[in-house]
């Protein structure tokens, strides 16, 4: 949130910025800013500019800066559904190369947040994902490097989470782990 009011304020002092119209005015729609989501992002992400790919591109830089504890995560998880809608948006048509570098980079730095991986397993099967972005996407070989580069900090992320897991579910995870690790590196 800190991070989000900061660049407010950086736009405020420079609007020959192309994004300076588009949040001011989505700023000025109601009186109050929500500090328990992810401001703007609906508008933002589904906006139907001209220069739609710059605001999505300002919106992902904004909350990957912006992702720093379990408080955020849980903002961006629970409360404004971020990677839901960023692992469902990866394979459309409308997603570019740059925008599936920026997801993969939040999600190398949410990986990094302690619980948010077991998480990210369970909740949204990232590893089932993986696996399907890396069997039937036409991904340059930058981004699945950078997609065997995510199975390999998941996998150290995942086995010092899994203390707080049952044992039969814990081998599950670290058996589909070692699956996918397979596939992406083949």
């Amino acid at each position: 949130m800190c991070m989000m009011l900061g660049r407010v304020l950086h736009l405020i002092l420079t609007p020959d910025d192309p994004m300076y119209k588009v949040v001011f005015k989505m700023l000025f729609v109601k009186p109050e800013l929500n500090l328990e989501t992810v401001p703007m992002m609906q508008r933002l992400f589904y906006s139907s500019n001209l220069q739609n790919k710059s605001e999505r591109a300002w919106l992902l830089q904004l909350m990957i800066d912006g992702l720093r504890d379990k408080h955020d995560f849980y903002i961006y998880n629970q409360q404004s559904h971020v990677f839901k809608t960023l692992l469902s948006f990866f394979n459309t048509y409308v997603c570019d190369r740059k925008i599936q570098g920026m997801i993969i980079q939040l999600l190398e730095k949410v990986i990094m947040l302690p619980g948010a991986t077991l998480k990210l397993l369970q909740t949204h099967s990232l590893l089932s994902w993986i696996e399907g972005q890396v069997m039937t996407s036409s991904l340059n070989e930058e981004l699945l490097a950078r997609l065997c580069n995510l199975t390999e900090l998941l996998a150290k992320s995942a086995s010092l989470s899994m203390k707080s897991l049952a044992d039969e579910e814990a081998r599950q995870i670290l058996d589909q782990l070692a699956a996918v690790r397979s596939t992406v590196k083949k």
